[in-house]
């Protein structure tokens, strides 16, 4: 048992024998009063820090009611799904491809399927399941072809996630899943019709330093099957590094409005200066180019294409430029671009190039480069580049690209030329198919003109020769009978005037003929047709120009009589009826005399009507009888002769003179 310590009535804990113990002396240790165990306390010390450790080490006793539950870990499936257009333009039979990204935004192995709601008008082919890892996307090409008639067609399109029948029982312990993305449907609609345009860019990236321009090429095509005119516009801007203020205006279009045939590729500049308060460390702006089709939208079809140029500020930077972007040539004949760089960074360099993609067996004659290349200042430098196709077929095309380059500064600038293998193409038009005819004209002999128009198709350059196929009763030409044609521009063409003259009983009705033009053993028709219209007239033959009927004196009790003939010839195209009227007949009608007409089996009268075939003739009589009771020796008898036409047409007048001798 362990000893107790007595307490004094101080409080010290020591005794007053051991109070009253006298000191020892200064220098000498103190004698203890008793033996203490230091041992035992530090072996006591170092045990209870060891159990101290050991409690505080101690796991967690699961089957504890009083601890805290255990939370499950979370795996999320999820994903994205996108198309690269909400409108798609097709052509009758023609088909287009279009991109869907899906993106496994999740953190699970998973397949998709993918099924695509649309019109039986539509024929569309996609792959219709994929498999993605977490943070892995692929892109499907969907190809939409247009197999009906024309119209609005939407199509719909559902990504669907695959999520496995006995997920639950295969999910590690304390695992959940969490379904944030189980399907996606995207919609895009397609428009069929006979509108189409593409637009590209030649090269959609330059440079240019504060205060310098330069110029972006910009083609399009109409490859829809109705000419259509075209709305080009700058549609938006952006600028990075920079504010977009200060390039309002900077960009100007030289051309807004197109008027484009079928199968028509046009090219328009756009001409951007920099502003002088541009950043040449880092500001780029980017222009987007749209062009629609005036007359697909007014019939309903929103027909709208985009592209995009861009364009870095540095104060180092050139771009060139060719004569034309696009030419023709035959086969085995050259065809030569000229070609101008320009320095649009302020800060001289020396420039070289290099033409890509020049077929093996084609000639070449590129003009060459000092061995440090050309200097380009302020002064543009000029060079050409001419090709000799060997080898090829009509309709081949070839594009290739023109780099300019500068060692010294690390800097490029593109533009790419197209080389199409071709023949003369070229059209003949004209205001109408059909020409009306009045025959009226041709009877005084004035000709008939018609003008027909002389288009270049194609970029070759030659002479067209214009012949006509006729009837040969028919008097023809066309003036002139050749055309030189330049390359096509899309806004000029040549006329050529056609004239002639038909015989006026030509019969009513459609009269085809031809003008032919031929260049290089290429020929093309242009089928014209004469309508040539009723022709009602005819023409009088006089036996003089005041014709003089002579009758001999009448004996007593007795007359004298004579007849003066007239032949009328009907020269029209259609049986006509013609009158022929003595106008003064009441003067005529005098004591002893007798005036009247007569043709055929008709009866004499003032007036007669007679009907002739066309080409046909016939004859009319002037008939005077005198008898000795006449007072008058000489009479004047006026005559007109009239077609039926509406009006009634007169085709002649005659003044007679009837005497007795």
């Amino acid at each position: 048992m362990a000893r107790r310590r007595k307490i004094t009535s101080d409080g010290s804990g020591v005794s007053k024998k051991a109070k009253s113990e006298p000191k020892a002396p200064k220098g000498k240790p103190r004698t203890p009063v008793r033996n203490i165990p230091w041992g035992a306390i530090a072996f006591a010390v170092i045990i209870a820090l060891v159990v101290a450790l050991f409690v505080a080490m101690r796991p967690v006793d699961d089957s504890d009611d009083d601890d805290e539950p255990i939370v499950p870990t979370e795996l999320v499936r999820s994903y994205e799904a996108s198309i690269s257009t909400d409108s798609v333009f097709l052509l009758t039979d023609r088909n287009d491809t279009i991109q869907i990204v899906v993106n496994n935004t999740g953190e699970l192995d998973d397949d998709y399927n993918i099924t695509v709601d649309h019109s039986d008008q539509l024929d569309i082919h996609v792959s219709d399941s994929l498999s993605l890892d977490p943070g892995e996307n692929e892109t499907l090409n969907l190809t939409v072809e247009s197999i009906g008639t024309f119209g609005l067609y939407e199509v719909y399109i559902n990504v669907t996630v695959v999520i496995p029948v006995d997920e639950a029982n295969t999910t590690a312990e304390n695992t959940v899943i969490v379904n944030r993305t189980t399907q996606v449907q995207l919609e895009f609609s397609v428009y069929v019709s006979q509108f189409n345009l593409d637009i590209r860019v030649l090269d959609d990236a330059e440079t240019a330093a504060p205060g310098e321009s330069v110029i972006f090429v910009i083609e399009i095509e109409n490859n829809g099957t109705l000419d259509t005119n075209v709305d080009l516009t700058i549609s938006k801007l952006n600028v990075d590094n920079g504010g977009k203020e200060k390039w309002t205006g900077a960009a100007q279009l030289d051309a807004h409005q197109l008027a484009m045939f079928e199968n028509d590729i046009t090219h328009v500049r756009m001409n951007v200066t920099v502003p002088q308060n541009a950043n040449p460390d880092g500001e780029v702006a980017h222009f987007t180019i749209t062009a629609e089709s005036v007359d697909a939208i007014a019939a309903g079809v929103p027909l709208a294409v985009s592209t995009q140029v861009h364009l870095t500020i540095s104060n180092i930077g050139f771009y060139a430029t060719p004569d034309s972007y696009e030419k023709e040539v035959q086969e085995e004949h050259w065809v030569e671009f000229d070609c101008e760089i320009r320095n649009s960074g302020g800060t001289d360099v020396y420039v070289k190039y290099r033409v890509s993609e020049i077929p093996a067996d084609w000639m070449r004659d590129l003009d060459p480069y000092p061995e440090d290349g050309w200097f380009l200042g302020d002064t543009p430098v000029t060079f050409s580049i001419a090709m000799r196709p060997e080898n090829v077929d009509i309709g081949d095309f070839h594009r290739f690209i023109v780099e300019i380059y500068s060692d010294d500064h690390n800097e490029t600038s593109f533009f790419s030329v197209n080389v199409t293998i071709a023949e003369p193409r070229f059209d003949l038009v004209a205001q109408s198919q059909y020409v009306p005819i009045d025959l009226e004209p041709f009877e005084r002999g004035i000709a008939y003109e018609h003008e027909i128009i002389i288009s270049n198709l194609g970029l070759l350059e030659y002479q067209v020769n214009l012949t006509l196929e006729h009837p040969p009763t028919w008097d023809m030409d066309i003036d002139p009978g050749w055309i030189w044609l330049e390359q096509y521009s899309g806004t000029e063409w040549e006329t050529a005037t056609l004239r002639f003259l038909m015989p006026t009983n030509t019969s009513a009705g459609e009269h085809p003929f031809l003008v032919v033009g031929e260049a290089w053993g290429i020929e093309v028709e242009l089928n014209l047709i004469a309508v040539v219209e009723e022709y009602l007239n005819g023409t009088l033959h006089l036996p003089a120009v005041v014709p003089e009927l002579n009758l001999s004196q009448p004996p007593i009790n007795g007359s004298s009589q004579e007849s003066l003939e007239f032949v009328i010839t009907n020269t029209g195209n259609s049986a006509a009826t013609f009158e022929i009227v003595i106008e003064n007949y009441q003067d005529l009608d005098l004591p002893g005399w007798k005036i009247n007409l007569t043709s055929g089996q008709h009866e004499g009268d003032e007036r007669i009507v007679i009907t002739i075939n066309p080409g046909k003739n016939k004859s009319v009589f002037l008939n005077a009888k005198v008898n000795d009771e006449h007072e008058e020796e000489v009479l004047h008898p006026s005559l007109s002769f009239l077609v039926h036409r509406d009006p009634i047409w007169q085709i002649d007048r005659m003044d007679a003179i009837v005497q007795i001798q």
